[in-house]
């Protein structure tokens, strides 16, 4: 287990490889604690940490020790960042095909009602807006047209339920 690397534990290392008889086994990770830059969070394994407080305990006097529970004091477990898994190229270029048709189909979507050619553009010598509205306006007439159809149909279906003249001329 390793813990988040604090100034206090960084100036504690320093303090401890200042001494002669510091053990040789925990030496070589002691001196890399001692060179990292504290700007990049990184680690410092418990076991170390422990013979450092255990180490300054020794050495020192009575005023100046230095407790583990201080030495610990606002530090962390330390988990070291996780690589990002290294990308797919095929991966990667089919991604990249699909974004393609994808902004192609944006694409084509956004200019559908643009009209490019001269001659698409005048149809019937109307432009494409007052040819929607003609529509429009042809579409209501034969909506009224039909509903007085209806209507009279109704009408007339409903005259010969209540009586039996519908209105025609006897001779």
């Amino acid at each position: 287990m390793q813990l988040r690397l604090t100034k206090n534990i960084q100036e504690a290392v320093h303090a401890a490889l200042a001494g002669e008889d510091f053990p040789l086994k925990y030496k070589e990770e002691a001196e890399q604690v001692a060179s990292i830059s504290l700007e990049k969070p990184s680690g410092i394994s418990l076991d170390l940490l422990k013979l450092i407080a255990q180490y300054l305990d020794r050495s020192s006097v009575e005023q100046d020790r230095t407790w583990f529970h201080e030495l610990i004091r606002g530090t962390e477990v330390y988990v070291e960042p996780k690589e990002p898994p290294p990308k797919n190229p095929e991966f990667e270029a089919y991604m990249e095909q699909l974004r393609a048709q994808q902004r192609e189909k944006e694409y084509a979507k956004m200019v559908s009602s643009v009209v490019t050619s001269e001659d698409d553009k005048y149809m019937y010598s109307l432009r494409p807006n007052e040819l929607k509205e003609i529509k429009g306006h042809v579409t209501t007439i034969l909506n009224i047209a039909f509903s007085m159809v209806a209507v009279y149909v109704a009408v007339y279906m409903a005259a010969k339920t209540m009586t039996q003249d519908v209105g025609t001329v006897h001779s």
